[in-house]
């Protein structure tokens, strides 16, 4: 069961692309379509463009953010990576879908070649071709430029306009799916709920997505660069639900640190008045939130993400962070030292970081340590002791066998720890993660 909600999101992929790969097939012979070098480079060409469709089609419907998605493809953090991928690989699909033509054009003439990549009377190849400069531009800048977030966003923005001019061209260009009504409609309803996800999420999404009203209480500076934000909402009746662990998107009205919404996990306990927001100052808009005012409201999408103890069976435990990534294990800390059976939980909790001074949160663990008898927090300090490693964590911590591992910091950290635990014989069932990088 945990192989599969790890895995969904690629099993969907699969299905999806093999049911337009199998009509294709079963419409003329084998030997008609790979009979020869312009058969084959027909045929690869066809093939790229039905991948690269469906597969465009599902990255944009997983960046629709769904709760749905969240809850069954293992945590919008893994939606979003797998977004990513799947949109790379459509536009590596979509790129060969025409060379493969040209090879095929220039194998009877250079000049028809040449002549295939202008502008010309046939408006169908023309909104192809659109298509496919726009998602090269788009996505060189997104692959190959450093942009600042707000940059990357907007120019994430378009992709749904070049994704309805590909659709355009695959619907109108006399090919398979125009002679097959059952692979045209397959990929029409593809390409209308990828259409539709788009319009929800990025055109519309200021409507139709529930956003819950709060006001910035408290700014507190921790230390560090840590703002640790208190936010009240301005309804009672209508503050947001969350788990332990979770993490929502903010934006705040105030044209001084801008408009776009970013993701932070919650520090604070479910049970809490307030929903409370630790952010380190790592440049462009973070380094604006200490311009922030008592007063100023917060619109919060969510919550997100499956990374909690909660959801977790095993009550022994180990839990990693790194740096900033201290904040979702400071909210599970504080909502277990509430839990009737928190004397059930036997918890390790690494706190890694440069040195002691990082160590903004510790104030709160210490709560949590003599509320619960069976929780400890091991400090680890890489100035001093270099980078944590899977087998200080099995020898401080009594073995790893029959526990369950939770890892939050920078990708590279939490990446290279997944793999020593495997290596120790980790169970990849058993270890639990959560990064974000944009």
């Amino acid at each position: 069961m945990d192989f599969l909600k790890k895995n969904l999101s690629w099993l969907v992929v699969v299905l999806l692309v093999f049911i337009p790969v199998l009509l294709w097939l079963g419409m003329i012979p084998l030997k008609f379509r790979f009979g020869g070098v312009i058969a084959i480079c027909t045929s690869l060409g066809q093939l790229a463009a039905l991948a690269g469709m469906v597969l465009f089609s599902w990255s944009l419907i997983l960046s629709a953010r769904l709760k749905f998605f969240d809850r069954y493809l293992g945590g919008l953090n893994r939606v979003y990576v797998n977004h990513h991928r799947i949109g790379a690989a459509a536009f590596v699909l979509l790129l060969f879908h025409p060379l493969f033509l040209t090879v095929r054009l220039g194998a009877h003439s250079l000049v028809m070649a040449a002549k295939f990549w202008l502008p010309s009377g046939n408006w169908a190849l023309n909104f192809g071709l659109a298509a496919l400069f726009g998602m090269m531009v788009l996505l060189i800048l997104t692959f190959f430029v450093s942009l600042k977030y707000s940059a990357w966003k907007n120019t994430h923005k378009y992709l749904g306009a070049a994704f309805f001019l590909g659709g355009l061209h695959a619907l109108m260009i006399t090919s398979d799916i125009s002679r097959n009504p059952i692979l045209r409609y397959y990929m029409f309803t593809l390409a209308l709920l990828g259409i539709a996800a788009y319009v929800y999420r990025t055109i519309l999404g200021r409507w139709l997505v529930r956003r819950y009203l709060y006001v910035v209480d408290e700014i507190k500076n921790l230390g560090n660069s840590v703002a640790e934000i208190s936010l009240l909402p301005l309804d009672a009746n209508q503050a947001m639900s969350y788990t332990a662990g979770q993490f929502g998107f903010i934006h705040f009205n105030d044209i001084q640190v801008g408009k776009e919404q970013h993701p932070f996990s919650f520090v604070s306990a479910p049970s809490d008045r307030y929903i409370k927001f630790a952010i380190k100052n790592l440049g462009d808009y973070t380094s604006v939130l200490s311009r922030l005012s008592k007063g100023t409201v917060a619109q919060l999408e969510g919550p997100y993400g499956r990374f909690s103890f909660l959801n977790c069976k095993n009550k022994k435990q180990i839990w990693l962070a790194g740096g900033i990534g201290i904040t979702p294990f400071v909210s599970m800390g504080l909502y277990l030292a509430g839990l009737p059976d928190a004397a059930d939980y036997s918890i390790d909790l690494y706190y890694c970081v440069r040195d002691a001074a990082e160590m903004v949160l510790s104030t709160e663990l210490t709560s949590v340590c003599q509320k619960c008898t069976d929780f400890r927090v091991i400090s680890f300090c890489s100035n001093a002791q270099g980078f944590i490693n899977a087998k200080f964590v099995s020898d401080t911590s009594n073995g790893l066998a029959d526990k369950d591992i939770f890892l939050c910091g920078p990708p590279p950290m939490v990446k290279s720890l997944k793999e020593q635990f495997k290596q120790m014989g980790v169970s990849h069932n058993h270890i639990h993660s959560e990064e974000f990088s944009f």
